[in-house]
């Protein structure tokens, strides 16, 4: 059998396949590291730091950005920059073209022998639309990183219907970690899927860590999961969040907690793995079946609340297939600063 080699001498064939040897115990020294000492961190530096550990031990990895390397934070300690003279770094200025960008991490993607990422704001994420649907449709591993996921940004650089029309492409996975391990743990998923692009929704501003122990299990490998639990008795009241927002739930639970209402706390990093897991698929069957014994149908307002939420999504999904999601004008600034499309950093 013969195989083809790609760049740096890498087997084609054998490296679309992650070897569990090299990525799982990257992942674990990250999570180790921030179990010993939690920090407070957005979680664009939280990737950059998981990416020092993943690019290490994934050679194959080729990273960039649009202009925005020192905001995205996508380059890793020791990563050479890809020249004409020289072909053998790692990651790729790609300049004010994110629509190039993602184009061109497909055709890395199709040729085999790299994981391709690259940044961007994710409110930036419209120049790459076509790319990104195209890079669904094909099933090819390619992750985008879409930092400044924030409500606290100005008008020119907040996101505000970018999540749910990513969210309303077939086989694409958002991610949104809420803190430091959710996001090495978020990167360990996106490096595993094999049938499909992966976006990770980043925060500009700090956020606590709220997970301090070591668990060796990536928790969001089901795409949501109990974070804080009711002490005793059934919860009255649950919060479900994603991202920056799940620190403000975690302090709701705590007032409500104050008031002796019982409350807990679930982390939903990945919708579309939700959807997907088992546990949702047992959940809605259990429940609907519930519905059938006591004489409901499917459809009627007593069915249970995880198929509920399934098929609000796909209603959702469909609307958004329909609408012409048009982009924003694209805009480019005079070179000059460290990050010449804008101020932010």
């Amino acid at each position: 059998m013969t195989t083809r080699t790609g760049v740096r001498g890498i087997d084609l064939d054998a490296s679309h396949v992650i070897s569990p040897p090299r990525l799982a115990p990257a992942v674990a020294n990250v999570k180790q590291t921030l179990a010993q000492t939690p920090k407070d961190m957005a979680t664009r530096a939280a990737s950059e730091l998981a990416l020092d550990a993943l690019t290490a031990a994934l050679p194959e990895m080729i990273g960039g950005s649009a202009d925005l390397t020192g905001s995205n934070n996508t380059r890793a300690k020791g990563m050479k920059v890809l020249k004409a003279p020289d072909y053998s770094g790692t990651f790729i200025h790609y300049g004010v073209r994110e629509h190039g960008m993602a184009a061109a991490m497909n055709g890395m993607a199709l040729h085999g022998g790299v994981i391709p990422y690259s940044g961007t704001f994710l409110v930036f994420s419209d120049y790459c639309r076509p790319a990104i649907r195209l890079a669904a449709l094909m099933g090819q591993r390619v992750i985008f990183v879409m930092t400044h996921d924030s409500i606290g940004l100005g008008p020119t650089h907040q996101p505000i219907e970018h999540l749910a029309a990513l969210r309303a492409i077939p086989k694409l996975k958002v991610f949104r970690p809420c803190d430091a391990v959710e996001t090495v743990e978020c990167w360990q998923l996106a490096l595993q899927s094999q049938d499909g692009p992966s976006v990770l929704a980043l925060t500009r501003q700090t956020v606590p860590q709220l997970r301090t122990g070591f668990d060796p299990r990536n928790r969001r490998a089901s795409g949501a999961y109990e974070l804080i639990a009711t002490e005793g008795g059934a919860a009255q009241v649950s919060l479900f969040a994603s991202g920056s927002e799940l620190s403000t739930a975690v302090e709701a639970c705590k007032l409500l907690a104050a008031r002796k209402i019982p409350a807990r706390v679930v982390s939903v990093p990945c919708f579309e793995l939700f959807l997907a897991s088992p546990e949702a698929e047992r959940s809605a069957g259990d429940r609907c079946g519930q519905n059938q014994r006591r004489g409901r149908s499917r459809d009627s307002p007593g069915l249970g609340r995880d198929h509920r939420i399934r098929r609000r999504f796909r209603r959702h999904e469909r609307l958004w297939r329909q609408r012409a999601v048009q982009g924003p004008v694209p805009v480019f600034w005079p070179d000059g600063g460290k990050d010449r499309r804008s101020g932010v950093e």
